[in-house]
């Protein structure tokens, strides 16, 4: 079979490179302390903690959307944002942080009596602080990305997750239970925000411009709109489930979100955060704009099949090992999500395109039309099955379909559909299906091992037959991965 050769990367990519190099540390670094982390409180703690917690995770993630309004994206969508643009980006934030904490400490006593756990109050007035923190960090986060620092980025991430955890895992041994998960998440945001703001060294003006202000938002509204509808309905799931079902039904779910978080987010955030600047430098030529997309769809997709293929293979052991047997309940809802996990990238990059050539118009667009079909579907399961694995099968399903809706402009804007993006990430596709059978098949074997024994092999197998697969189907991205890492060990990263 006669294989392609594969060209270096060329110069221009040198910043995305290493931009990827150090985006992927920062989530592998953070990801995997995480990780760690929730090992230990998953056997510390007991499912219902994790449920106490998610019944809340929605009203934070909305929270967090309305202060960010979609600001950031416009500095990284502008080429030389101006220090008034940042003053005014960074007051804005902690004007609309405030509102948002009295409105947290208000309702708290209601989001309590709707699922009637009282302990929910003084959860949510706590918890509220992270978006009162977060907001101190969304400019110089930003500012950072734009230099292209996600060195920096990557230390501050894994050491704020790191001091958090080990006082979360303090904070269980000594009896705290669920209130060592509510520390972990407050810490953890405070942490990050005295050391980016350390780490930057930006103070904003006492300025605030109001016809830049204008500016910004007849671009960011679209995209704030957009992202309420999403973190509604992504944590839709979790309100239903705690609201008509056990707590320790929500806790097993939770686990198994954050798990394939883990993993999927890892791969996606890493694309998405070194994409965007990358691609938006870019955005006015469309050959070289149509080049890194597909790059950048081919390698992110190169890792994330093997990646969630492999958990969803692995699941069972995975969890029996790591959280013990009180957590297998689990394991269905793991290997669903992480089913649907695999697409994310080929989601995220279709609709990051819509930003960078500034259709937040399309973006708002495709939003509706997708959440009022998500919803519709996830309140008909709900009512018809009445069953959170079903539900889980239903929202998976229609995830899946939902990639011929956030594809649907990308033909007009890059000539390259998503007809063309199946095609292009086809045989690493097909490797990680021949992948996952192969490790099935290890069910079969007519002995026993211990989990650890099955996992270790599983893993094993799995890893050779992707790449001895990738290397026979003739997939290049191995190869480019192999040049970058050569080109970072000539540099200073």
């Amino acid at each position: 079979m006669k294989r392609q050769p594969v060209a270096k990367p060329p110069e221009a990519t040198g910043k995305m490179a290493r931009g990827f190099f150090w985006t992927g540390l920062e989530f592998i670094g953070r990801q995997g302390v995480t990780f760690v982390i929730q090992i230990l409180l998953a056997r510390l703690l007991v499912p219902d903690d994790f449920g106490l917690v998610g019944m809340l995770t929605i009203f934070i993630a909305l929270a967090n959307v309305l202060i960010e309004s979609g600001f950031q994206t416009w500095l990284l969508h502008e080429k030389t944002p101006s220090e008034t643009d940042f003053s005014t980006v960074f007051f804005f934030n902690f004007s609309i942080a405030l509102v948002l904490y009295g409105i947290l400490f208000f309702i708290a006593p209601f989001v309590a009596d709707f699922y009637q756990e009282p302990i929910l109050i003084k959860m949510l007035r706590l918890l509220g602080l992270l978006i009162v923190f977060a907001a101190f960090s969304i400019v110089q986060r930003a500012q950072l990305t734009i230099k292209f620092d996600f060195r920096s980025q990557a230390i501050i991430s894994t050491v704020a997750m790191a001091l958090s955890g080990a006082f979360a895992i303090a904070g269980a041994l000594a009896g705290l239970g669920v209130w060592s998960l509510v520390l972990q998440q407050v810490l953890n945001q405070l942490l990050q925000t005295i050391l980016l703001t350390a780490t930057n060294r930006w103070f904003p003006r006492l300025v605030f411009d109001i016809p830049a202000f204008k500016k910004m938002f007849s671009y960011s509204w679209k995209l704030l709109v957009s992202s309420l509808l999403d973190t509604v309905y992504q944590n839709g799931i979790s309100v239903l489930v705690g609201k008509f079902f056990l707590g320790t039904t929500l806790g097993y779910y939770t686990n198994a979100q954050k798990m394939r978080d883990v993993a999927a987010m890892s791969v996606t955030n890493a694309v998405n955060k070194v994409s965007f600047p990358s691609l938006s430098r870019v955005k006015e030529d469309q050959e070289k704009l149509r080049k890194g997309f597909k790059e950048i769809l081919s390698l992110s997709m190169f890792l994330t099949i093997p990646l969630m293929l492999g958990l969803a293979g692995c699941a069972y052991e995975v969890f029996e090992v790591l959280f013990g047997p009180k957590w297998l309940p689990a394991v269905p809802y793991f290997q669903i999500m992480c089913l649907s996990g695999v697409t994310y990238p080929l989601h995220m990059l279709n609709l990051v395109l819509l930003q960078i050539v500034g259709r937040t118009d399309s973006f708002l667009l495709l939003e509706i039309v997708k959440k009022i079909l998500g919803f519709a579907t996830l309140v008909s399961a709900l009512l018809l099955f009445k069953n959170v694995f079903i539900l889980i099968c239903v929202t998976s399903g229609v995830d899946f379909l939902m990639i011929f809706i956030n594809g649907f402009y990308t033909k007009g804007i890059l000539d390259y559909s998503l007809k063309s993006q199946f095609r292009q990430i086809a045989k690493s596709a097909l490797a990680g299906g021949i992948m996952l059978v192969a490790i099935f098949s290890l069910n079969f074997l007519p002995v026993q091992w211990p989990a650890i024994v099955m996992l270790l092999s599983k893993v094993l197998v799995g890893a050779g037959v992707y790449l001895s697969c990738t290397y026979f189907f003739g997939v290049t991205e191995i190869k480019k991965i192999f040049f970058w890492v050569q080109g970072l060990k000539r540099q200073k990263v």
